[in-house]
């Protein structure tokens, strides 16, 4: 804890006031001037960079007494000093500057192996990755140091006021979201970020052509147009969490950057943050493309350039710049999370994160069915009376059994399309942070093929399928005897209101699996990091 030069209470970082506040005395500190005197109480030691985790190493022999390890004690037997190589000789030990991390309380989740880190010395009181309700025992860690932070600039109050504007567009939204419970679960989590500079200067040559016509000819010439370029981007962004998904990442992009500040860890106090777990080169690549497509629609708008055709993708590579620079940046998020439970009784969780620099807001809203179903027959009806009563409008059975059969293999379509996007986030295929941290927790392999297969396998596996040709089956039959003008078949037109009903019925099933697997696109199965290690003692509420 950061103590009060007043009175010794806990500072905590104040968001209006923008330093450290005491509850107690009500003092002001500058969040530069203050030195963390006590720790919270120590435990196992483990070092964290940017590449992975290396947990601490055992002295064989007590330096304390030269009394010898036995039966992989962590206290020598004979006098109780710790054999635990101390911290900061691991970090000497592997090529790293003790400078470079700080020290931090750490909290592993029991459940899902989520870890946030605070300089606040209370306890966690719910795992903020998978909604569970935990008591974690402390521990001391060290983090890779980041160079600046963007202090939270939102309160917890323009937070839920900025989260209801958006719920409340939501109709379809389950109530739980709306809940004061709920909305009241937002907890202030600094992300670690990648921020990558990146520059470019000297001469860049594209091809460009001009098309014009004069009298029955037409005349392509074909040009290459050279410039003097001199750019540079800074601070492009990238969350460098495996635990913060890609998408609500971008969602509540940007930060301003101009407001970050030297990092200090009294910063965090009174506030987690997670730890960054994947690499610098992760989203490099991101970066550059990202900047070389910004450059290029600047470049062709440069006078003179407007009057060639500058469509060839492979003008784009030419402007892609070196990172001239690559820094750890926290930045403020507020975060919530939602366990809910399938019909199958599978628990997933939907998140919800605020920006909070800016106070944008993203999320994962689920629908619920019985809130759809109700609004699609009150608009079916609704539609129904307005074609059949206003407007007189009657359908033949041979094009009410068509129509039926269409709006149903547009649904059919609908409900394939979205099979691929819910099988890559399941797997996790959309997150490239995610992916490496996975890449590099899984046994090597040097049968890539076999491997290919096996994630193809898994993958068919788990789509559902449409039946689409169920309405065929219904429908083909009749339409064709129909076309065919064939007499004698059908004597009425009763089969063919019967096939419509038939099929419309199929069409509201698909609906009903549409909004329901489309839930799982907007829910998570609970986050599983393939961590090692964690406090055994945690105790679930």
């Amino acid at each position: 804890m950061y103590a009060c030069p007043n009175c010794s209470g806990n500072l905590k970082f104040n968001i209006e006031k923008q330093a450290l506040y005491c509850d107690f005395c009500n003092n002001v500190v500058d969040p530069y001037s203050v030195v963390k005197e006590k720790d919270a109480e120590e435990g196992d030691k483990v070092i964290k960079d940017n590449a992975g985790e290396f947990k601490v190493e055992y002295f064989n022999f007590c330096k304390a007494c030269g009394g010898k390890r036995e039966n992989n004690e962590t206290v020598c037997s004979y006098c109780g000093e710790s054999l635990a190589k101390p911290v900061e000789d691991m970090i000497k030990e592997a090529g790293k500057d003790v400078e470079d991390y700080y020290e931090v309380t750490s909290f592993r989740c029991p459940q899902c192996s989520g870890e946030i880190i605070t300089e606040d010395n209370e306890a966690a009181a719910f795992c903020s990755f998978c909604g569970a309700s935990t008591i974690l025992d402390r521990r001391i860690s060290r983090t890779r140091r980041p160079e600046y932070i963007i202090p939270f600039k939102r309160t917890k109050k323009d937070c839920i006021d900025n989260y209801s504007k958006f719920i409340g567009t939501a109709f379809f939204a389950p109530k739980a979201l709306k809940s004061s419970n709920c909305v009241d679960s937002f907890r202030g989590i600094y992300m670690p970020y990648w921020t990558y500079d990146t520059e470019k200067h000297g001469p860049v040559s594209v091809n460009g052509s001009r098309t014009y016509y004069r009298g029955d000819y037409k005349y392509t010439e074909n040009h290459e147009l050279s410039a003097d370029i001199n750019m540079e981007y800074k601070n492009v962004s990238y969350d460098a969490s495996s635990n913060f998904a890609d998408n609500l990442s971008a969602g509540i992009a940007p930060f301003d950057q101009n407001e970050q500040k030297d990092f200090t860890p009294s910063f965090l106090s009174g506030f987690y943050a997670d730890t960054s777990d994947v690499s610098d080169s992760v989203y490099q690549s991101d970066a550059q493309d990202l900047v070389a497509r910004n450059a290029y629609s600047k470049f062709k708008a440069i006078p003179g350039f407007g009057r060639y055709g500058l469509n060839d993708k492979g003008n784009i590579a030419k402007l892609r710049p070196d990172v001239k620079a690559k820094k750890l940046t926290m930045f403020p998020v507020w975060f919530m999370c939602l366990r809910s439970k399938t019909s199958r009784g599978e628990e997933r969780v939907s998140y919800t994160v605020v920006n909070g620099q800016t106070g944008k807001v993203a999320g994962d809203i689920p629908i619920a069915v019985e809130k759809y179903i109700i609004a699609s027959v009150v608009l079916s009806a609704i539609i129904f009376a307005i074609l059949n009563f206003v407007f007189r409008f009657n359908l033949s059975p041979t094009t009410a059994l068509f129509g039926s059969m269409v709006i149903s293999l547009i649904m059919a379509g609908i409900f394939s399309s979205h099979e691929t996007a819910i099988v890559k986030r399941e797997l996790g295929e959309d997150d490239k942070g995610l992916i490496e941290t996975r890449r590099k927790n899984e046994p090597p392999s040097n049968n890539i093929a076999k491997k290919q297969k096996d994630k193809q396998k898994l993958m068919d596996g788990m789509k559902q399928k449409s039946y689409f040709w169920i309405p065929l089956i219904i429908a083909g039959p009749m339409l064709l005897i129909s076309f065919l003008e064939i007499d004698g078949f059908l004597y009425s037109d009763t089969p063919y209101y019967i096939g419509s009903f038939l099929i419309m019925a199929y069409t509201v099933w698909c609906i009903i699996r549409i909004v329901s697997r489309y839930n799982m696109l907007t829910t998570r199965k609970l986050p599983q990091f393939n961590r090692t290690g964690g406090d055994d003692s945690a105790q679930i509420k």
